[in-house]
């Protein structure tokens, strides 16, 4: 296992922040699409029409949960600097920066 902070660890944090955003794409795309369609049709959420094809649009789902949802966490720790409140106010902000820039170039 690797040590924390070693070039290793950040790669497996990242990969597994990836990972977690693609499972939370595909649990909950469905859902958001079919919220979507209730709201843009003015029908209700449970209406079958809804739920026919639930993973349209859905790799375009993927990177954008991936590194809103998913990478955030990875992010702070890969930031994180000294246990002082003034660190760990720049940790957050250079945290949200860059998620903001990744999903909003």
């Amino acid at each position: 296992m690797p040590r924390e902070g070693s070039p290793a660890g950040t790669e497996q944090c990242l990969l597994c922040g990836f990972v977690s955003g693609m499972c939370q794409a595909g649990a909950l795309h469905p859902w958001d699409r079919a919220l979507y369609l209730s709201m843009k049709e003015n029908r209700p959420f449970l209406h079958l029409a809804n739920w026919k094809h639930p993973f349209q649009g859905f790799f375009t789902t993927i990177g954008s949960r991936a590194v809103a949802n998913g990478l955030y966490f990875p992010l702070e720790s890969l930031f994180q600097g000294p246990a002082d409140t003034f660190a760990q106010w720049l940790s957050e902000g250079a945290t949200g920066w860059t998620q903001r820039t990744l999903d909003h170039p």
